[in-house]
């Protein structure tokens, strides 16, 4: 047959057939016109998807593999792009595909058909795997977190690589490829790429940095900064229901917390803040004030501006019901700093496209972007910041400013942060009494446990299979607010939730084992004395061995408190108003012989007898009065401070007299209780929007008026309506419970178990209890009766209490300087090599500083801070003890006094310039580290500072004036005698403006620091010049002097004003009588029949050790 000549078919129909020698690979599209289009369509859809695929790729290597984040929302739009590439290509390649596998299996060609099957199967895979990734509903699901995810992401990435191969394989050559598309695409692509690569590169996001400094003047006095220095509109803020739709569990815990009502929908806190509001408007002019309280509290309206506005309705406004949601805590990028006050950093939440939308299509198309690409989603809204403690120090630390209360530049206020963070159950804290198997390092581990959920976002914590998220009802201590909200008529239909959120709140409190070995807090009926003294004789423990009582005989009873699993002290928070107090009765045969810290109102109600003994804090404001409404503005001294330390123990003293007609046992009883805030308070915001009430407020001068000079007329409105102050739950944190005989009858007296176990605690708590009574280390406790607490432990066989006792013998001989008997009893723990190293290091390191040792002592503190030697297995690091920094910073300090050589003496000040800078840097405001680097300067600087005064020394100087001083001699460029001349003169106006009067809107302390960081790098620039006789040794100096000033100033600002606060003191116990007895180192608590108030009964001098 002639070449070109076509074949016939056998049926004679002339249909030409293809020649056999032709029987190559086909391309997988045919020639005619409809299947080339699509043949492109699906080209297009591959190059718009390789191309943002790529893209997508490059950011997510940038991500993983530099420090910032270059994922924004940009980038989902061109993910939304890629989604919709693969969507739309999608029906083009099923068509394309089976066409050609169709078209290649009728021919013998096995290269085109393994190409086509590739191209087939490979594309397939890519397909289905990115059809998955989306993560529609009706789809399995795919752990953000999970294997699963993981393999299919991989797959739909490699697939396409050997599609394209078998596409090339099946394909042949025939018609040839043209390469001029693919170079096309190659090179717009790499253009792309680059133009959004440098795009990126100078837009990383915005995180774990500090806001602009030029914002801060929207939000003084509260830390809190805005990532842009600028306005949050409320809307971005307010998306919570959005958050409902992934996140349903976690959304439901919230709604029943107190952060949820932490604003103007918390009548309590309204009541407060309204007159701090208040105060500030008449006082300022203005309420700038209370943005102090809004930082925390109220940060929808306060960071969209709605805050500011005096006539801001904090009861009908929408802004004044969000509370703290969703997107608050979770759009904060950094912590500015762990001084609290709302020091944080916080952005617009970075919405995904479709966001807000007001149709159902547009929500949902939002809901499947953020599932289908979850990772920036998770990045903006869960940091590595939200893990940590420094996260919860920004509102549960505070100080107080000028700018609210118009007295001093810092008053220390509530503070979870340092208590935990230098506690033993933080694994920080080196002091501690006791250490728990595995440190509770983060505020999270308590209250925020995990708990079984199938939302978006959880996974799977331990391992165990179970997918888990953390608790946003954050249990803890507010029973009153979700008891409030369950009241609400809106709230009727979901009261159910709110008692729940109670029960739960309950159970954290009170423990939910039956045996109580949960329990927070426990409290023991540990010993009785007779005589009723602290001196008298001691029965203890009590349990399984009970004295009988003589009839018409006075005792003492020994109740100690005892703080478990509390990783903070107890209670802080807002001691000021929390109400906790210890309930002690005795009855005989059923007939009531003494009662402390009962109720004078029906059914669990009223007003907590005043006799009782408090574990909370009593305040006052600088004229004498109670802060009994939580107003921060008034807060100036304390009174006493019965909060108990993380693990340690309080002894209560309680007299009881045995009735001369006693017939029967004697039961005592004792109950640790709560309530969240007390009695009085409780009225005022039940009056707070009552028309007589707030008609009185428009009249008064100044709202603190109203309790104090108005007191009658305010009570009078209480008494109106004291049916509706509402019953706030009580919760008994503890209870414990015993029965004694008689001397003289032979009664039947139970057999009595305690169930504390180890039974060797009970000592070592009554022990630390009597050490600590009226202030570790003051000297004014029992320190007598711990001490033979202590020896009880000793004689134990048992290696672990007698470590204990040790140890706790050694801080009782330090407090009593018997530095001898110390080192023995350390001596003796040091031989049965106590797991707890580090407790026996700081002993042994504060006995060596004590005799003189102070290179022993050095050596002692470096063993606990090397970072070497961490117990890391219990997640125990003690390198962030700063209390141990400064302990060695001292005895670098004081080595140095010994020091005669420069050579030796100055090498020494700078290791304690180091270690106390090291302070600073865990917290800023530490009062030791700064007295301790005003010596350590002024020793550096030598006489560099002494100079006559220059003239003009009445004029005014601004902190400006000081700033342009600073820069003049941090100028590097300038002449160094000009730089120290400028030195001098910063030095001589710094003291000026230190003898100003101050001004609130302008604290001091803000300008002593920001000198500071100023000055510093001068020092810091080469700290080995000092000695040596470089030509800028008179500048380093300089720079040591001005150091050495500031920090000073900085100490004076930050110290307690001592003075005034025992001046009020005095003024309040004079007539005060049970707050009088509440406030000495010793109190016996007397006993009242019924709920009559037992008088006075404070221990006397001779009963004090």
């Amino acid at each position: 047959m002639p070449q070109g000549q076509r074949q016939s078919d056998a049926s004679g129909s002339g249909v030409p057939l293809p020649r056999a020698d032709s029987l190559r690979a086909l391309p997988l599209h045919s020639q005619c016109p409809p299947r080339n289009r699509l043949a492109a369509l699906l080209f297009l859809g591959c190059g718009i998807s390789g191309t943002t695929g790529l893209y997508g790729l490059i950011v997510f290597l940038a991500d993983a593999c530099l420090d910032h984040t270059y994922t924004n929302q940009a980038t989902i739009w061109v993910f939304f792009a890629h989604v919709v590439a693969g969507l739309a290509m999608a029906v083009p390649f099923v068509v394309v595909a089976l066409r050609g596998l169709r078209d290649t299996l009728c021919r013998r060609n096995r290269l085109a058909i393994g190409g086509s099957i590739a191209f087939t199967t490979f594309g397939s895979a890519s397909l289905f795997c990115g059809v998955l990734l989306v993560q529609l509903d009706s789809l399995p699901r795919l752990a953000t977190d999970g294997l699963g995810r993981g393999l299919a992401y991989a797959i739909h990435v490699l697939s396409p690589l050997a599609a394209g191969i078998g596409y090339l394989m099946a394909h042949g050559g025939d018609p040839p490829i043209r390469w001029r598309w693919a170079r096309t695409w190659g090179v717009l692509t790499g253009a792309f790429l680059l133009a959004i690569a440098t795009w990126h590169a100078g837009r990383p996001q915005p995180w774990n940095e500090a806001g602009p400094a030029d914002g801060a003047n929207l939000f003084e006095p509260s830390s809190t900064r805005t990532v842009d220095g600028n306005y949050i509109p409320a809307a971005a803020l307010a998306i919570d229901e959005s958050c409902r739709e992934c996140h349903a569990d976690a959304y439901r815990d919230w709604f029943h917390s107190a952060h949820r009502f932490s604003s103007f929908n918390n009548p309590i806190y309204r009541f407060s803040v309204r007159e701090t509001r208040e105060v500030g408007l008449r006082r300022d002019g203005d309420t700038h004030a209370s943005r102090w309280c809004a930082g925390c509290h109220d940060p929808v309206p306060f960071l969209s501006g709605a805050f500011d506005d005096p006539e801001y309705d904090d009861v009908g406004d929408s802004t004044a019901h969000l509370g703290i949601g969703c997107a608050v805590c979770h759009s904060i990028t950094h912590v500015n700093s762990t001084a609290g006050n709302g020091a944080y950093t916080i952005e617009a939440p970075q919405p995904y496209p479709f966001a807000g939308a007001s149709n159902a299509f547009g929500r949902w198309l939002n809901r499947q972007l953020i599932k289908a690409q979850p990772d920036f989603h998770k990045k903006s809204m869960l940091k590595p910041l939200h893990r940590t403690s420094e996260f919860c120090s920004t509102c549960h630390k505070v100080s107080l400013p000028m700018a609210l209360n118009h007295y001093k530049d810092f008053l220390r206020g509530q503070n979870h942060y340092d208590s935990h963070l230098l506690s033993g159950a933080s694994g920080h804290g080196v002091r501690g009494f006791y250490y728990p198997p595995v440190a509770k390092s983060q505020c999270n581990d308590c209250h925020m446990p995990t708990k079984s959920s199938d939302d978006f976002g959880s996974r799977d914590f331990d391992g165990t299979g179970t997918r888990k998220i953390h608790d946003h009802l954050t249990p803890g201590a507010n029973t009153a607010l979700p008891y409030l909200a369950s009241l609400r008529e809106e709230a009727s239909s979901g009261a159910n939730g709110f008692q729940a959120a109670i029960e739960r709140h309950r159970q954290f409190l009170g423990g939910s084992e039956s045996v109580g070995t949960d329990r927070p807090l426990r409290i023991d009926i540990f010993g009785i004395k007779e005589g009723g003294t602290t001196d008298g004789k001691l029965a203890a423990p009590l349990r399984p061995d009970v004295p009988a009582l003589a009839r018409g005989k006075t005792y003492l009873v020994e109740v100690v408190i005892r703080a478990l699993h509390v990783g903070h002290a107890f209670t802080q928070g807002t001691t000021d108003s929390n109400e906790v107090w210890v309930e002690f009765s005795a009855s005989c045969g059923g007939r009531s012989i003494g009662l402390s810290g009962g109720l004078d109102g029906p059914g669990d109600s009223g007003q907590v007898d005043r006799w009782a003994h408090f574990v909370n804090t009593l305040v006052l404001d600088r004229h004498g009065n109670r802060i009994n409404r939580h107003n921060p503005q008034d807060i100036y001294a304390t009174v006493y401070d019965h909060q108990i330390p993380p693990g340690a123990a309080q002894v209560v003293h309680y007299s009881l007299q045995v009735p001369d007609d006693a017939g029967g046992p004697i039961e005592l009883r004792v109950r640790l209780r709560y309530r969240k805030i007390d009695y009085e308070y409780a009225g005022y915001v039940t009056i707070q929007d009552h028309p007589e009430f707030r008609a009185l407020v428009r009249q008064a001068e100044s709202f603190p008026q109203l309790p104090h000079r108005q007191a009658a007329v305010v009570a009078r409105i209480v008494e109106k309506l004291r049916d509706q102050i509402p019953r706030l739950p009580i919760v008994d944190l503890c209870e414990d419970r015993i029965v004694l005989g008689l001397s003289d009858r032979e009664l039947a007296v139970p057999r009595q178990e305690s169930p504390i176990e180890p039974a060797w605690q009970r000592w070592n708590d009554y022990g630390i209890g009597c050490y600590l009574e009226g202030g570790a280390g003051s000297k004014r406790g029992e320190l007598r009766q711990a001490e033979e607490a202590f020896q009880r432990l000793t004689a134990l066989d048992d290696p672990e209490p007698r470590v204990h006792g040790y140890f706790n013998l050694a801080r009782v001989y330090l407090d009593l300087g018997r530095l001898s008997e110390a080192a023995e009893v350390l001596g003796r723990a040091r031989a049965l090599k106590p797991q707890s190293w580090w407790t026996l290091a700081w002993l042994s390191g504060a006995v060596n500083v004590q005799n003189g040792h102070l290179a022993e002592a050095t050596d002692n503190y470096e063993q606990i801070l090397d970072p070497r030697n961490q117990p890391s297995d219990r997640k125990f690091d003690f390198t962030r003890d700063y209390s141990i920094i400064n302990d060695l910073a001292a005895t670098y300090y004081k080595r140095s006094q010994r020091a005669n050589d420069p050579a030796i003496q100055e090498p020494l000040l700078i290791k304690a310039v180091e270690r106390y800078s090291q302070t600073l840097a865990l917290d800023f405001e530490n009062l030791d580290a700064h007295y301790g680097l005003s010596q350590c300067f002024v020793r550096l600087a030598g006489s560099a500072l002494e100079a006559p005064p220059a003239e003009g020394e009445d004029r005014t100087i601004e902190a400006a004036a000081l700033f342009d001083l600073a820069q003049r001699f941090t100028d590097g460029g300038a002449p160094i005698k000009e730089r120290i001349d400028g030195g001098v003169r910063l030095a001589r106006d710094i003291a000026r403006y230190a003898s100003q009067p101050a001004d609130p809107r302008r604290p001091k302390l803000h300008t002593w620091f920001d000198l500071i960081a100023a000055v510093r790098p001068v020092f810091d620039a080469s700290p080995q010049l000092l000695a040596n006789g470089d030509s800028r040794t008179d500048l380093r100096r300089t720079a040591a002097g001005l150091l050495g000033l500031l920090h000073r100033h900085v100490h004076e600002g930050l110290r307690p004003d001592e003075n005034a606060r025992d001046r009020v003191v005095r003024t309040y116990r004079r007539t005060h009588s049970h707050a009088d007895r509440a406030a000495e180192p010793i109190v016996i608590y007397t006993l009242s029949l019924g709920n009559a108030p037992a008088p006075g009964g404070t221990a006397r001098s001779s009963e004090r050790n």
